[in-house]
């Protein structure tokens, strides 16, 4: 079944998507409505023999609706337009509510770092808990890049030398499943011979993986400048922290090991040279 746009999983993923449908229903009226007056115009008024052509100034009340009524309706579309577009506008950049998890994600050619609280990084794969607002703090080391989410509508240009935060809340975690779940049967009963078929990453119980992707043209490996965002349930999220942390506590921990026995060493070669100079002398 062919799908249109992405599932929409964020709280304010369906107001992006009604103004997507209301101007593509709008502008898509319009131009066959304009095609439809063109090719009549082209048929009706095409040369005939012995048929002087006429000069027609627009200037009869007929002509001048055949104006100002089209130009009427496209004042209310751009209006409509523009009203719809400044509410979700204000929704999804002005608005930003208070924080349940801050990530920093930073662009470079051609991969995303992600950094989370606790100093948790992470390469092209951002975790997150369902149904909590994410503040993602987006900086690039190099050039241009666009963050973008298409489940949740997000999508944010990420600027060299600037630091611009973001934001989005997922829906629960069970409609984050059940949507994964719709996409991974879409995917498994797909024609046999769909030559573009890739495999879907595998997702616990308690997790649900979609695609981030760059949506700017950062250089010739911008098209594999891919990543996922994985979601997590609450519980699943608390059990990902917990095993990143003992990561880093380990690494940690035999970092200090290691530097405590490179310490003894480096003490006693000096003593060892003190040794050999005394028994040249001798």
């Amino acid at each position: 079944m062919w799908e249109t746009l992405p599932k929409s999983l964020s709280t304010f993923s369906g107001d992006i998507d009604h103004l997507f449908w209301g101007v593509t229903y709008l502008m898509g009226f319009s131009y066959v409505v304009s095609m439809l007056v063109i090719i009549y115009l082209l048929l009706a008024f095409r040369r005939k023999e012995g048929v002087k052509a006429q000069y027609i100034a627009g200037e009869s009340g007929k002509q001048l609706m055949l104006i100002y009524i089209p130009l009427a309706l496209f004042v209310c579309f751009d209006m409509y337009i523009d009203t719809t577009t400044a509410e979700v506008w204000h929704k999804a950049k002005m608005e930003l509510p208070a924080a349940d998890v801050k990530v920093r994600a930073v662009a470079q050619q051609w991969a995303w770092t992600f950094v989370q609280e606790g100093n948790i990084e992470t390469i092209n794969e951002l975790h997150v808990p369902a149904g909590q607002t994410v503040h993602v703090a987006m900086e690039s080391s190099d050039t241009l890049h666009s963050l973008s989410i298409p489940i949740f509508r997000f999508k944010q240009d990420v600027i060299p030398g600037r630091i611009i935060t973001g934001w989005f809340k997922s829906k629960s975690f069970a409609e984050i499943k059940a949507a994964k779940q719709s996409m991974i049967d879409r995917y498994n009963n797909r024609p046999a011979d769909d030559k573009f078929a890739r495999e879907l990453p595998t997702d616990d119980a308690e997790s649900a993986s979609f695609d981030i992707q760059c949506a700017e043209m950062c250089g010739v490996g911008h098209g594999i400048m891919a990543a996922r965002i994985v979601v997590h349930s609450e519980k699943g999220y608390a059990a990902w922290k917990a095993s990143e942390k003992a990561m880093i506590d380990e690494m940690q921990d035999d970092s200090a090991d290691a530097e405590e026995e490179a310490a003894p060493a480096e003490e006693a070669a000096p003593a060892e040279e003190t040794h050999g100079a005394h028994g040249t002398e001798g």
